[in-house]
């Protein structure tokens, strides 16, 4: 199986960077110096977290088998630092679908700065420019208050949620561009 394109996409402090099948497996096998190299970027020990590693291998897995290039998670580079300072990233794939969902994390040492929301506008407009989307979603757990108040940051309007342990919000592609 041949490696996809590289993805980058350049914010005014982050180099959003998508990483490939093979940076994925890196990230489940926690291997952060060989991915830094690959990636040109000092990974934190921080990264990836018990909940992303819960859900690599079944995005290992969705990868192997999405014909596209489907791109689910990005890390957050500071440019000025080449630190890894978190990842933001699709719960699915982006190809063909009309809703999809964005989600993001900041490492620790690094929350507090607004790297989530530039990193989120980033892919927002990203997911924007793909063929069929219509809506980006995000679920959010109501104590996580710095991620609530990214997602008003962004202007996602809150929605039913169908699971009472999150709430929901949504961007309308063609509403409003995140600025």
């Amino acid at each position: 199986m041949t490696e996809q394109p590289m993805y980058e996409i350049q914010t005014p402090r982050l180099r959003l960077r998508a990483l490939s099948l093979s940076e994925a497996r890196l990230a489940m096998g926690r291997r952060r110096a060989a991915l830094g190299r690959q990636v040109g970027a000092r990974i934190s020990s921080a990264w990836p977290s018990a909940e992303l590693i819960g859900w690599l291998p079944s995005i290992i897995a969705e990868m192997e088998r999405q014909v596209g290039d489907e791109r689910w998670i990005w890390l957050a580079i500071e440019q000025a630092t080449e630190r890894m300072v978190g990842d933001v990233g699709f719960h699915g794939p982006v190809v063909g679908v009309a809703t999809v969902e964005l989600g993001w994390q900041i490492v620790p040492a690094s929350q507090g700065r607004g790297f989530a929301t530039e990193a989120a506008t980033a892919l927002l407009r990203w997911a924007a420019e793909r063929r069929g989307v219509e809506r980006v979603i995000a679920r959010i757990e109501p104590a996580n208050s710095p991620s609530l108040r990214v997602a008003a940051k962004l202007g996602m309007r809150e929605i039913a949620s169908p699971e009472p342990k999150y709430r929901r919000f949504e961007w309308l592609v063609d509403g409003v561009s995140p600025d």
